[in-house]
């Protein structure tokens, strides 16, 4: 079988006598989805809307703990999918530690050893103007949390020797002694609280990347993302945006319940935050638009003085306020439009967008010109759940989606849904979170009809590309079988050489006794690169096909 290529051609023909800058990568499809020619043909098909997702032995090998997924492109919003994901998962190894074979570690307990820490991440990317931020964010992410989560492993691997994950108070005082190390800080800095870093930092460092590649890239648009974590129990979600998680859990007493792991970030949502920066620099919001959120938009005549003498009194809220209070309407109010405007999803910051913070949009500008960004960040809400202190069953799944998918299924209707299809697949079924994923999205994507795309009570379908993970948490201490990460490649000079690659053994490496003694075995890293540069990469290209 070959497998698909999907490319968009670069176009070099001057525009307004310069020639465009050519794209950072070729528009693709997730790698692990390994898709034929005809399968992208069909997934391509707007009018169709096929759902794609990895079937049969595919699942098996490629995503770890069988978890599910699956996508589907919008009903004609964009000509491409604009979402993008990602999966990576590996094994950490401790650099005082002996290099080990991979598949000793293959499904093995993790608890119990001291020497390796399973890493496994699961990212979602809502493309929007353009698929070029979320695709560049899912080909590279990947390998910057891999290499900060390097940078500390020697903190994650203390807190397992000793049992304690305050990072300062260690036996003997291993990382600082006390008169340079605030007492307080010492109670409070956890190995928690340095992965959550990590996490921030990363994004922080993406967005950065991607605006000094605007200049030598096209990089087009921008893209909210969501990044599951999990490693040593716990389960870290950074989201900027508006993608979402949720952690469905069976009850003892029978049925399911849910668990919000992200928060939305909307302009709702981020109100304050968005208008305490217009509060502290006012010339961002330029000459059109105002600071305060009204019940409604303000009229000339509520300004015009009525028999009382007395204009129009409307609620507010402004950067410092979670209420609601009254105030005079003023000639201002009436000439600036708020900067917040809309409920619900139509709410709209600088009547431009609906979500407030991702990646990209460093060109973006609103009607009157003014630039977006400085309203946008791509700072992560960071959350964590901790796994070790519940029992979890084969029925608790982490839910992760795209927008595509809520805004028409509510939290309630997903977990409908996956009660429904995992009641359905027994324990020992290897596709049956594929299922659910498979499930969610055609609950989202209704059918089309004379009318549109409809969901059973004649709603209105989503529209919008779909992207869903179904990923079940009961083994989260065992190591995953396999391993497919979409950007840990030398092109973008990345160094994991602290990581095994859990799926090498395809390569039949073998180290002997003093290659393990020597710590990092060469010929391991040298089929890390091989195996990063050829079969790792999100997109399908010629090269790695061959």
């Amino acid at each position: 079988m070959s497998y698909g290529l999907e490319s968009v051609p670069f176009e070099l023909e001057p525009i307004n006598g310069q020639a465009p800058k050519p794209r950072h990568d070729e528009f693709s499809r997730p790698k692990f989805l390994k898709l034929t020619n005809e399968e992208l043909d069909k997934g391509r098909d707007h009018s169709t809307r096929e759902i794609l997702s990895p079937i049969n032995e595919v699942t098996k090998e490629i995503m770890p703990w069988n978890a599910g997924y699956a996508e589907v492109i919008n009903a004609g919003k964009s000509d491409k999918n604009e979402d993008q994901s990602w999966l990576f998962a590996g094994v950490m190894i401790s650099g005082s530690k002996q290099l080990r074979p991979s598949n000793e570690y293959m499904g093995a307990s993790l608890a119990k050893r001291e020497d390796s820490i399973a890493v496994v991440m699961f990212g979602v990317c809502d493309g929007h103007a353009g698929w070029g931020a979320a695709l560049y964010v899912s080909k590279v992410l990947a390998a910057r949390i891999s290499e900060r989560l390097e940078a500390i492993k020697h903190f994650l691997f203390r807190s397992i020797e000793t049992g304690c994950e305050l990072i300062y108070k260690t036996p003997g005082n291993v990382y600082g002694p006390d008169d340079v190390i605030p007492s307080e800080m010492q109670e409070t800095i956890t190995t928690e609280n340095l992965v959550s870093g990590v996490l921030e930092e990363c994004f922080r460092e993406m967005d950065d990347e991607i605006r000094r590649s605007l200049s030598t890239f096209d990089i087009t648009g921008g893209c909210t993302c969501l990044v599951v974590l999990i490693m040593l129990g716990k389960v870290y979600v950074a989201n900027a945006g508006d993608c979402r998680a949720i952690l469905v859990r069976k009850k003892k007493q029978g049925g399911f319940c849910f668990e919000e792991l992200s928060q939305d970030h909307n302009p709702i949502t981020d109100r304050q935050r968005v208008q305490s920066i217009a509060y502290l620099q006012p010339e961002l919001l330029g000459q059109y638009y105002g600071r305060l959120e009204l019940e409604r938009r303000a009229r000339k005549k509520d300004i015009d003085k009525n028999e009382g003498g007395k204009p129009t009194r409307l609620l507010f809220r402004d950067a410092y306020m979670r209420g609601w209070a009254r105030r005079d309407i003023t000639e201002e109010d009436v000439n600036k439009i708020p900067m917040v405007i809309g409920r619900d999803k139509r709410a709209r910051l600088l009547s431009t967008i609906g979500t407030t913070r991702g990646f990209g949009d460093h060109d973006l500008t609103c009607q009157s010109g003014m630039y977006i960004k400085p309203f946008m960040t791509s700072a992560p809400e960071v959350t964590v759940y901790r796994l070790t202190e519940r029992e979890h069953t084969p029925d608790d799944v982490i839910v992760l989606a795209s927008d595509g998918l809520w805004e028409c299924l509510s939290n309630k209707d997903a977990v409908d849904s996956v009660n429904s299809t995992l009641t359905n697949h027994p324990v020992d079924d290897p596709l049956r979170y594929r299922q659910a994923a498979v499930d969610l999205v055609r609950k989202a994507r209704g059918e089309s009809s004379s009318r549109s795309w409809r969901i059973p009570n004649d709603e209105f379908a989503s529209m919008d590309d779909i992207s869903c993970f179904v990923i079940p948490v009961h083994q989260h201490m065992k190591a995953p079988k396999t391993l497919t990460s979409t950007a840990t490649t030398a092109k973008h000079g990345v160094d994991l050489s602290g990581f095994i690659d859990v799926n090498a053994q395809v390569f039949d490496v073998k180290c002997s006794d003093d290659e393990l003694s020597s710590g990092v075995d060469s010929r391991m890293n040298d089929v890390l690169i091989k195996f990063e540069t050829s079969t790792v990469l999100s997109d399908v290209t010629e090269e790695s096909i061959a």
